[in-house]
Formats: C-alpha cells, structure tokens, sequence
C-alpha cells in the first residue's frame, strides 16, 4: 500500500510523533475514518507500530454546532475524543481560542517571576539571578 495522500489531508511526522489533519466538508464527517484506516494500514505494512492508546482525535469546527460523528476505531480501539491538546508545545481547542494556552503561558511566567521575587529579596546577584 503506497502513503496515504489525499487532496483533503496532510500528514507531518516527527521522530515519534506524528499528525493527521484532514479537512472536511460538512457533509464529509461521516466518511473521516476512511483516511485513518488508510493511514494505519500503511503503518502496519511499513513495520511502524501505531499506539491507538496514546492517539487522540480533535474535531475542529467553526460550525455553532458540532457535526455529529461515530468514534473512529482503529484496529478494534476506540480513538479518545478530546477538546483540547498540547501540540509542539501550543495548546490547541476545538474552537482555535488559545484560551488554555494563554493560561499555562501565564502560570509559567507567574512561577518564573515568584523565583525571582524570591532571589532578589535574598540579595542574590544579578549575574545567578539571570542564570536561573
């Protein structure tokens, strides 16, 4: 079986990860397992081991309402449905807000500022307080 490749999805691969994004019409929805299970028997037949434990599926949409669809199963497992995931480092929802992703970046910064709070009122110098 030859890589999956369609005009209606793209596929990225990474050392150990890789994304599947398709896009569909509304009509489509009902037909978006064919591409996965093309695309998990080209893993089968290349040697790769697909995790259906470890994949999760995003459904993004700009609809106001959600198209209805049936879990995708691959190899026999129900494929987690998810509303949001950390890609590359960048939380990503349904609804494309980045709203959870300008949270963690606040509660990052929030933690970095509360250590150099800390360090200054101990009187460490400049130079070791730059280098945490």
């Amino acid at each position: 079986m030859p890589k999956p490749s369609s005009g209606n999805f793209h596929l990225i691969k990474y050392a150990d990860d890789t994304v599947f994004i398709e896009l569909l019409s509304k009509n489509d929805v009902l037909q978006m397992d064919i591409p996965a299970h093309d695309l998990a028997g080209w893993c089968h037949d290349n040697d790769l081991f697909l995790n259906v434990l470890k994949t999760k599926e995003l459904l993004l949409c700009n609809l106001r309402d959600n198209p209805v669809h049936n879990s995708l199963i691959i190899d026999g497992n129900n494929v987690e449905q998810v509303d949001s995931f950390k890609y590359l480092g960048t939380v990503i929802d349904k609804r494309l807000r980045f709203q959870e992703h300008s949270m963690e970046v606040i509660k990052k910064a929030r933690k970095r500022l509360y250590i150099m709070k800390k360090l200054y009122a101990m009187h460490v110098s400049v130079p070791l307080r730059v280098q945490c």
